[in-house]
């Protein structure tokens, strides 16, 4: 010791004033001399020193961090009233404290070990993990040294020291006599090591005989594990289990995203459904899309009109799994009145779309069509459900039956079938020719409703037809049910207008004009032709 520090060191042992003292200790801490003189120096202070010196003799202490004055700290550990500031001084001090403190572990008092457990879960190494292994089986260590195993520890193990404490683990688990809190911590463990391999002892501990904090223990650390089937099929059999907060809800959990069910196990969701639990019963519904067993259709369709949501989406997807479910579920939209229930059915057939046949697509249309026309909104349910499941041949069979409607002269009914298809987005080019020829003979029999006015709707579904080189004119000639002033009406609003529009309008113009020269529209047609230069 230089004559300095001895000299900075004195300054503890002579009546000074405490602001004199606190600088003498706070110089100490800085310059950090190793001499175990220095360290003796202080802890003696320290004993005899008011309160008013703990703080900074303490933390000058861990800035030295030799190991005496590590020693020193630990020793504070017995200490009520200074315990915690040197914990936190310990952690400040690093992994260097771990082999003191793993040392002091055993002859500790309860407090102290507490303490030191704390500590040591924030440090890493051998000494530390070995302490935390040995805390592992007392009752009221086992949770705060298992966090700490998990949360910091097992990331720094190599492969072979990670699959030794497994072995030592799963050894241990063996012996009786442990408190329930120890196993339920060990078990964590075993999981943050190796869930997946693990499955087999977690399962062990999931029977009755074991206790309530050992089972949760045991399935929580199944959550999230891949399953066999047999192994999720033992687990299915705790989802009823009188212990709700423990074992029911946890095994629940670690089931809900299992997807290979057993045939087998068709029985027991069958059972699961009608469940008057309804965590249970919503679990059971959801899982069901994995279980496309025929007796479950039946309860399915029931919670289609469930108050809850949830439950509600959970039979339709689990519905729109089951290949069994096609003809129920068409029997149960054609026949439905109510309109909500009828669309939850039919969200749940979409995914079946591409099993329908032939003459069950032509009877939906035909139904649908006919409740549409009728102003049913179930129409539109149907209609809807024919264009999200099967776009191509639900919007043509529309548009066959606007087709027969308006050569029936049902023009408005005609137009409506073809809107309601603008509406979903399934309007091609066949369907929006449809639909303005509907609108248009429409107009032409409701007094002049709109006939003529520029930008019109009708217009304007023709200029689509135009812009995308669709035959309009090859179409329109030929239509027996035009009249020569319906035409007259759309060469004239087209030949104001420029380019394949303009060309389109003079199209028309001039065929009224050959075709019908001896009625007025004819005459009206040739007058147009010259006025517009064409």
């Amino acid at each position: 010791m230089n004559d300095t520090i001895r000299a900075i060191l004195d300054l503890l042992e002579e009546d000074k004033t405490p602001d004199l003292k606190i600088a003498a200790v706070q110089v100490l801490g800085e310059l950090g001399p190793k001499d175990a003189a220095v360290v003796k120096g202080m802890t003696a202070a320290l004993t005899r020193g008011g309160d008013f010196l703990v703080r900074p003799i303490l933390a000058a202490l861990a800035s030295i961090g030799s190991a005496a004055a590590i020693r020193t700290l630990v020793g504070e550990l017995e200490t009520t009233e200074r315990a915690d500031l040197a914990a936190l001084h310990l952690i400040e001090v690093g992994d260097a404290a771990a082999a003191p403190l793993a040392a002091a572990f055993d002859g500790a008092g309860p407090e102290a070990r507490t303490r030191i457990v704390g500590i040591l879960g924030k440090l890493s190494g051998k000494d530390a993990r070995q302490v935390l292994e040995k805390a592992l089986l007392e009752a009221d260590l086992s949770r705060r040294a298992g966090d700490a195993l998990v949360q910091t520890h097992l990331q720094e193990l190599d492969k072979r020291s990670a699959q030794a404490l497994k072995a030592r683990l799963t050894k241990t688990l063996r012996d009786d006599e442990l408190a329930p809190q120890c196993v339920a911590t060990l078990l964590k463990v075993l999981v943050g090591l190796d869930a997946a391999g693990s499955r087999p002892t977690l399962l062990k501990h999931t029977s009755e005989g074991h206790p309530a904090m050992v089972r949760q223990a045991a399935i929580e650390g199944l959550i999230g594990v891949k399953l066999t089937p047999t192994q999720a099929t033992q687990l299915l059999d705790l989802v009823e289990d009188v212990d709700e907060a423990h074992v029911a809800d946890p095994a629940i959990r670690a089931l809900e995203e299992f997807e290979d069910w057993p045939a087998a196990s068709a029985e027991v969701f069958g059972r699961l459904v009608r469940s008057r639990k309804p965590r249970v019963r919503l679990f059971a519904l959801r899982a069901a899309r994995f279980v496309p067993a025929d007796e479950l259709v039946k309860p399915l369709l029931n919670q289609l009109d469930h108050e809850d949501e949830r439950f509600r989406e959970a039979a339709v997807m689990s519905l729109g799994h089951n290949k069994a479910a096609l003809e129920p579920l068409l029997r149960q939209l054609t026949t439905e009145r109510d309109v909500d229930r009828a669309r939850a059915v039919a969200t749940a057939l979409v995914p079946h779309g591409a099993a329908l046949k032939p003459a069950q697509l032509k009877s939906l249309a035909e139904k649908g069509c006919k409740l549409l026309v009728g102003h049913d909104k179930r129409g539109e349910v149907i209609l809807e459900f024919l264009v999200r499941a099967r776009p191509e041949q639900g919007a043509e069979a529309v548009v066959d039956k606007a087709v027969k409607l308006r050569r029936q002269r049902k023009f408005a009914e005609a137009q409506g079938l073809l809107s309601f298809l603008a509406s979903a987005g399934k309007l091609d080019s066949e369907g929006r020719y449809q639909l303005a020829l509907a609108r248009l003979l429409m107009e032409t029999s409701s007094a002049g409703n709109g006939a003529g006015m520029p930008g019109d709707a009708t217009m304007g579904h023709l200029a689509i037809l135009v812009r995308d080189q669709f035959p309009c004119f090859e179409r329109l000639k030929k239509e027996s049910m035009l009249k020569p002033e319906d035409l007259l009406r759309i060469g004239r609003h087209f030949s104001e207008r420029v380019g394949n529009e303009r060309r389109f309008g003079a199209e028309v113009l001039h065929h009224v004009a050959e075709k019908h020269g001896r009625v007025r529209a004819g005459e009206e047609a040739r007058l147009t032709l010259r006025s517009e230069g064409l």
